[in-house]
């Protein structure tokens, strides 16, 4: 029984580090969403629900641009309870394509970083709208048979996920070196519990 409770104290001690490494995926940027045409000025939405939480950044960018041109729109050390990161006023920048960037900063593990892709100023261009296909048809007469047919959909460009996860080589390996220590333990546990039987 001695076993059990020292093996049991064991594992708390080391699951206590997972809330750093787990807590950070619980963070996105939720509007305006990757793909999205914007005007004016845009609240800018989403989430941050890790418990170790010290600030965030929220930044854009040009898309396709470097790495270093971002510009801040709002640093706060303030959760938001109502969703509501920022507000990023599009007016004073020209029309084209932008990235927004949720950078969220923790106590004990590097930061993460959450994306918007391709987000599409247009204050001062025509918004793009979706056309038919050319030669589409669209107004049968009668005795036209029409044929259901599936045309798969063509990305251009790269794939864009929403909220990208950067996850550093340390967090790996401490995640892994965690993982494997829980393992063993639970498994001590496990034998020590079917010796008594």
């Amino acid at each position: 029984m001695k076993r059990l409770i020292i093996l049991l104290f064991c594992l708390l001690i080391v699951s206590v580090p997972l809330g750093g490494v787990f807590g950070q995926a619980d963070s996105a940027i939720t509007t305006p969403a990757s793909g999205s045409a914007i005007q004016g000025k845009v609240d800018v939405s989403g989430y941050i629900k890790a418990t170790n939480f010290i600030r965030y950044d929220l930044d854009f960018s040009h898309s396709p641009g470097p790495e270093d041109g971002w510009f801040n729109i709002i640093t706060s050390d303030k959760n938001p309870p109502d969703g509501l990161l920022g507000v990023w006023d599009t007016s004073s920048i020209s029309d084209g394509n932008y990235r927004l960037r949720l950078t969220v900063y923790y106590k004990d593990s590097p930061k993460a970083e959450y994306f918007a892709e391709e987000i599409r100023v247009r204050n001062y261009s025509p918004i793009e709208t979706v056309t038919p296909a050319s030669g589409a048809l669209t107004n049968p007469t009668q005795g036209t048979s029409i044929k259901p047919t599936f045309q798969a959909p063509v990305f251009q460009g790269k794939a864009q996920n929403i909220n990208n996860i950067s996850i550093t080589r340390p967090q790996l390996v401490r995640l892994a070196v965690v993982s494997l220590i829980t393992g063993i333990l639970l498994a001590f546990i496990l034998a020590a519990i079917f010796n008594k039987q």
